[in-house]
Formats: structure tokens, C-alpha cells, sequence
């Protein structure tokens, strides 16, 4: 318990340095750090269009210049060493592909920065027992320490961390593995939050889910995520595999892909960043539309005069708020659709109760959940994580749990 401590302390001290290194690249380019997406609002259309074109580029000869002090051999994520732990952290190709991504994700890539942030995380717990001798089970403990820290770190949301890292990398070992990963979780939120501050990741102001008689639609939000999820996986690997058939060089393939989000954003610069903010307007114009739509047609309920169920009937039904806010729907979706894809309902949900720190959210949030969780299921969509390491690591023999 005392080693899962010490490596949730050093995970997250990896991931608050990836952050600080990132917010100060986009210092240096934008003028200003962690506001992505005011950043791409400044910029002018052709702007929007070839920043993340030229990060591609700049972070593919990062790539191509490390690749030869990288090496051929073990180049494992921190989920292939978790979950099958065969093959050990490499901590160089890390650093190359952590440096990589900092270019990417500062130029505009939509790729986030919390998958880099959990891998230097996970570094850090290989080089924790570098220091500290580990027995091979203790190692892949260790790096899912680490692991959870760096999410823990990234998120603000311990409890999910862990269970992201239960459901997923450790599967059925997870039980009696959840405490110490658990506590790493909550030592790295700890050091996050005396860091950083202890505000939700998502404080949205207008997260009003609406009265209970709005089920049907949390539930429809639930079941629309579910049908997504194996259309977005699927669509994912496509992507993966077009690119990985193109005979361009690997920073041009980066360059091509930047352009592409670069084109989107020219449209739409809130691509950049986080959709989720104060401000009722940062939600997606097409949910305004369509939920500014659905509260018109019930005030002409509400106001008709002639309707069946009248106007006194019809508060008695829907009392308050009837549908919600857009926003709040745009969590629900968010959650479903990480439900379904990770085939982890019980992180899903707790992951955006922490994220949003609404507690009013869990029974809409546990209704969509589930019902993405169990349509993708229906749907034979595989977990995006599973689909990952089935494409690089072989199962682990019986001896090695």
C-alpha cells in the first residue's frame, strides 16, 4: 500500500510536468496557456486551416528523429503492460511520442493531451521500480498505480481513474487490485488539486437535466451513443489502417492529418479544445437547435388552449424545467459514448460526475450509460481499448496471471 502511494505521488508528478510543458509551448505560440480554443478563435480562417497542418508535420520529424534511438523492442503502452505484462515501458520511445504529441496537441490536433499525460505517468512508475525492486506481478501494479495517478492528474476524478484502470487493463484481477491503484488515484488527485485547484474539469454553469419525465430521452441518448460506438471504432481503425497503407512519410501523413482538422476547424474553431464551458453558447449549435426546437413545441403545448391535456394538467406532468438544458445532454452523450466505446459503464458514469461535479447527474447519467453500454453490446462493438491491444500484444500464459 505504501509502494502504491509513492508510485500514485510519482505518476502524477510526471503528468503535472507533461501539462506545464504543454501550457508552455502554448505560451510561446499563442500567447496563452490551456485557452485553445480562444486561441483558434483569433486566428484568421487560413490560420485555423495550416497551424495544425504545420504541427502534423513538426511532430512527425519528431517521430522520424527519434525513431532510430528509440529501437525495435519494447515499445509498450502502459496499457499493454498492464493488462498483459509482457513487455515492459519503454521510457525513450515515451519521450519521443510525448514530445510529439506536445507540438500536436499545442498546433490545434484534436487528440487531447491526456493520453500523453497518462503514458509519462506510467514512466514514472517504471522508473519507480528501477529504484525499488519489484517482482513482475508488483511491476504491472505499479505502472496501473501510476497509470491511475496520471488520469487521476489529468481528470480530476480519482474514482473513475481507478475504475478505468480496474475495468479495462486488469479485468477480472481487478478486485483485489483496486485498493492500492485506488489509493494511487487519490494521491495523485491529491498533488493535483494542491497543484492546479480542486474545480471540476467541466464546471458548466447550465447543467439542468430537466424533470424524470424526460427518461425516454436520457434513455435515447443512451441507445443513439450505443448505435455510434461501433460505426466510431471501426471508424478509427479505417483511419488507422488508411493511413498506415499510405507510402507518404510519416510526418507527411501527420501534416495530412493536422490539414484535415485544420479544414474543420475553419468551420467550427471550438474543435480545438473543450466543448463543455461556462457559458450555455460553447454547447453544439446543433443541440441548441434541436433542444430550443423541442422547448418551443412545448410551450405551444403548454399555451394552447384547446389541448387535450390543458394547460394546468400539463405542469402537474412536467413540473419545472421539462427538458433540460443542451448542455446537460451533451454530458450524457459524452458518458454514453465513453460507456460504450470502453465497454466501462461504472467508469463512464463516475468519470463524468466527477468531471462536472453534478451529483444531480448520476440517475441520467446511469440511464444513458447503461443503454449505450448494452446497445454496443448488442451491436458486437468491440472495446477501443481491447481492439488496441489485441492489435499489438499476444495473451499472457496462465503463469503470469
Amino acid at each position: 500500500m505504501l509502494l502504491a502511494i509513492v508510485s500514485g505521488a510519482v505518476g502524477s508528478v510526471g503528468a503535472a510536468a507533461f501539462r506545464e510543458a504543454l501550457f508552455e509551448l502554448e505560451r510561446l505560440l499563442h500567447g496563452n496557456a490551456g485557452h485553445l480554443v480562444a486561441a483558434a478563435q483569433a486566428l484568421s480562417w487560413w490560420q485555423r486551416l495550416l497551424f495544425p497542418c504545420v504541427g502534423g508535420i513538426a511532430a512527425g520529424i519528431m517521430l522520424h528523429l527519434g525513431a532510430r534511438w528509440i529501437g525495435a523492442e519494447n515499445r509498450a503502452e502502459y496499457l499493454e503492460a498492464i493488462a498483459l505484462g509482457q513487455r515492459l515501458v519503454d521510457p525513450r520511445s515515451t519521450l519521443v511520442r510525448s514530445s510529439s504529441s506536445l507540438i500536436s496537441v499545442a498546433t490545434g490536433a484534436s487528440i487531447g493531451r491526456e493520453g500523453a499525460m497518462v503514458q509519462v505517468a506510467a514512466v514514472a512508475g517504471h522508473l519507480l521500480t528501477r529504484v525499488i525492486p519489484a517482482t513482475h506481478q508488483e511491476y504491472r501494479l505499479l505502472i496501473a498505480c501510476a497509470a491511475a495517478a496520471g488520469l487521476a492528474t489529468a481528470y480530476n476524478a480519482p474514482l473513475a481513474s481507478a475504475l478505468f484502470v480496474g475495468e479495462v487493463a486488469l479485468g477480472a484481477q481487478a478486485l483485489p487490485r483496486l485498493v492500492p491503484v485506488l489509493l494511487a488515484a487519490i494521491t495523485g488527485n491529491a498533488i493535483a488539486q494542491l497543484t492546479f485547484g480542486a474545480a471540476p474539469i467541466f464546471a458548466a454553469d447550465s447543467l439542468d437535466i430537466g424533470s424524470l419525465w424526460t427518461t425516454p430521452a436520457w434513455i435515447s441518448v443512451g441507445a443513439i451513443a450505443g448505435g455510434i460506438a461501433p460505426i466510431f471504432v471501426r471508424l478509427l481503425g479505417w483511419a488507422h489502417d488508411r493511413f498506415a497503407c499510405m507510402s507518404m512519410l510519416l510526418r507527411l501523413q501527420l501534416g495530412l492529418g493536422g490539414l484535415l482538422v485544420g479544414a474543420m476547424s475553419v468551420a467550427e474553431p471550438r474543435i480545438w479544445g473543450k466543448w463543455l464551458q461556462r457559458h450555455r453558447r460553447s454547447a453544439p449549435s446543433t443541440l441548441d437547435i434541436a433542444a430550443a426546437r423541442a422547448s418551443a413545441a412545448a410551450e405551444s403545448l403548454r399555451d394552447r388552449r384547446h389541448s387535450r391535456i390543458g394547460r394546468r394538467g400539463w405542469r402537474v406532468l412536467a413540473p419545472g424545467s421539462v427538458l433540460g438544458t443542451p448542455m446537460a445532454y451533451a454530458a450524457l452523450g459524452m458518458g454514453a459514448l465513453l460507456a460504450a466505446t470502453t465497454q466501462a459503464p461504472m467508469m463512464a458514469i463516475l468519470m463524468i460526475l466527477e468531471m462536472t461535479g453534478r451529483q444531480s447527474l448520476t440517475l441520467p447519467l446511469a440511464a444513458a450509460c447503461v443503454t449505450g453500454y448494452l446497445v454496443a453490446g448488442a451491436l458486437r462493438s468491440p472495446s477501443i481499448y481491447a481492439e488496441s491491444l489485441s492489435h499489438n500484444v499476444q495473451p499472457a500464459s496462465p503463469d503470469e496471471g
